[in-house]
């Protein structure tokens, strides 16, 4: 039950963060920059590039306290 559980959590997660990205985004971003509003799948695209560019959720982990 619980795997499953976690599942459903991961799968709500994965698609309202970019809900919550576009949210602030478009309240914010076209006030202060003047640029335009973006809609969900580019929130979505912005969210991943971030991702793979400052390595958000990798499981590589340094330690450099040897």
């Amino acid at each position: 039950m619980m795997p499953l559980v976690l599942v459903a959590f991961w799968i709500t997660m994965f698609f309202f963060v970019p809900m919550v990205f576009q949210f602030l985004w478009n309240i914010t971003v076209p006030e202060i920059f003047g640029l335009r509003a973006i809609r969900y799948w580019q929130a979505f695209r912005l969210l991943l590039m971030a991702g793979m560019i400052f390595g958000a959720g990798s499981f590589v982990h340094f330690n450099f306290n040897r």
